[in-house]
């Protein structure tokens, strides 16, 4: 019994780190929900609350007092079902790194050491176009609801002499945070478009502009695997593999656009399209045959 559990632990792989930033993500949105709730409150107690200045209650001041914190609140209760999502797809990681056969990818690649030439690196560039339109549009969906806010507010005649002081400071300082979010989300695009997987005789390493190096030899690798988290079988072909090599300390991931998918994507490959998809196929048998691992396909319900 000893001897299995042991076993056991021995083919574990190293947590999805993707659950350590979703938990933060969440706790940024109960923090939101938070301040939305302290900024209803004090909108009662300044006296720009449901109640309008002749003392009637207007649906519209209601809506804009505790529309934004319920919608805040009940967006944080659904990402908290969404971080058990990818809690319960790590445990799909885990036991098809302990030899589940039910996840075995349905079309295998061929073992063969000699189909590249070893070094070789994965190159991608990114798509900065892309990148700041959508940095952009994040900014303005941001924005927008407290300047609708506002601007309902404006329609609703307010008369309390601190109502364009506290809005305009409310909008400040959300726009503020904003610039700080999107540009934090836009440093992360950066990076992660100039990471680079690099296969040697060795091993599997991934380097980027940081200094820090995810290297995994070989011999020590436990799963090899298609790990993308969400993908319905309708359009599965059109989607970009998220691959992945993982051992018990470290994991090497890196994206494969096939020939179907949309290429206006965050990262775009530097080789033609037909040279790009047999380097990709050739890195696949490489893999296979180094590690001597199968490839697994966790997609599958």
């Amino acid at each position: 019994m000893k001897q299995t559990l042991f076993a056991q632990q021995q083919q574990s792989v190293k947590t999805d780190p993707r659950i350590k930033m979703f938990t933060r993500l969440l706790v940024l949105y109960w923090l939101l929900c938070a301040f939305e709730w302290f900024i209803a409150i004090g909108r009662i107690f300044t006296g720009v609350g449901p109640i309008d200045a002749l003392g009637q209650f207007s649906f519209l001041f209601f809506f804009n007092t505790f529309g934004p914190p319920v919608l805040w609140t009940a967006a944080a209760i659904l990402y908290m079902f969404i971080v058990r999502i990818w809690k319960r797809f790590d445990l799909k990681r885990q036991a098809a790194a302990q030899g589940d056969q039910s996840m075995l990818a349905i079309e295998q690649p061929r073992p063969d050491a000699q189909a590249l030439s070893l070094p070789l690196t994965i190159r991608m560039r990114s798509n900065r176009r892309l990148q700041l339109t959508v940095m952009a549009t994040l900014f303005l969906s941001l924005m927008l609801p407290f300047i609708g806010g506002f601007a309902f507010g404006l329609l609703g005649n307010p008369t309390h002499p601190l109502y364009l002081e506290v809005w305009f400071i409310i909008i400040g300082v959300w726009a503020l945070f904003a610039l700080v979010l999107v540009g934090i989300m836009y440093l992360l695009l950066y990076i992660k478009g100039r990471e680079q997987v690099t296969l040697t005789d060795y091993g599997i390493m991934l380097s980027g502009v940081t200094p820090r190096i995810h290297s995994i030899p070989w011999s020590e690798a436990r799963l090899f695997a298609i790990v993308n988290p969400y993908s319905p079988k309708r359009g599965r072909d059109r989607q970009p593999l998220l691959l992945e090599v993982a051992s018990e300390h470290e994991l090497v991931r890196w994206v494969w656009l096939r020939p179907t998918s949309p290429r206006s994507g965050f990262i775009v490959p530097v080789l033609p399209p037909e040279e790009y998809e047999q380097q990709m196929r050739n890195v696949l048998s490489v893999i296979a045959a180094k590690t001597g691992l199968p490839l697994y396909d966790l997609r599958k319900r």
